[in-house]
């Protein structure tokens, strides 16, 4: 487990800017993702919501 951390300030550089594009990508994604969704079970739905 050790011998997977950075070793000088450069590898962690690189680490970080990884985590920062995946963290950036899932946050952009999933909202998109759950409007699709969203979007889709609408049109499955026909767009009736009756409120009881």
């Amino acid at each position: 487990m050790i011998a997977m951390f950075p070793q000088n300030v450069f590898e962690m550089y690189e680490v970080v800017e990884k985590v920062g594009r995946v963290g950036l990508i899932l946050t952009l994604c999933v909202p998109l993702l759950l409007l699709i969704i969203a979007k889709i079970r609408k049109l499955a739905d026909g767009g009736n919501h009756h409120v009881k």
